[in-house]
């Protein structure tokens, strides 16, 4: 089986090294032995590793960024997310259709996407 992780979770280009907040990648790491392949989906950092990130220890775990989205605080900056949501969809529907498991971290807009996919992609395991 196969697990894809869909979340916002800062992931960090150290060295060409995908790095990733390490604490919840501990929490996946224990039951990543559970599943052939895990792809964990997240943002790219622009920032350099602020010591709290490490790259996975074990081979099956890869990590794939997104694209970045924001909006901003007033209700007029959320609706600069508008334009990139079609790409986001598209991308999040894409892995959905290759992964058995899929596990939602959220609150986040692709963990929103991800559980409003759901009810296309029905026959999946979903673990929101």
């Amino acid at each position: 089986m196969k697990l894809l992780i869909v979340s916002d979770t800062f992931q960090y280009n150290t060295n060409g090294t995908q790095e990733v907040f390490e604490p919840t990648l501990r929490e996946i790491e224990s039951i990543a032995n559970k599943f052939d392949e895990v792809l964990w989906l997240g943002y790219l950092q622009p920032n350099t590793n602020p010591g709290h990130a490490r790259a996975p220890l074990l081979s099956t775990i890869r990590l794939q960024t997104l694209p970045v989205i924001e909006g901003g605080k007033s209700w007029w900056n959320k609706l600069r997310i508008l334009p990139g949501l079609p790409v986001l969809i598209w991308i999040i529907a894409r892995h959905l259709r290759a992964y058995d498991v899929i596990h939602s971290r959220g609150p986040s807009v692709p963990a929103f996407i991800c559980i409003c996919l759901s009810f296309l992609f029905r026959k999946k395991i979903y673990w929101h």
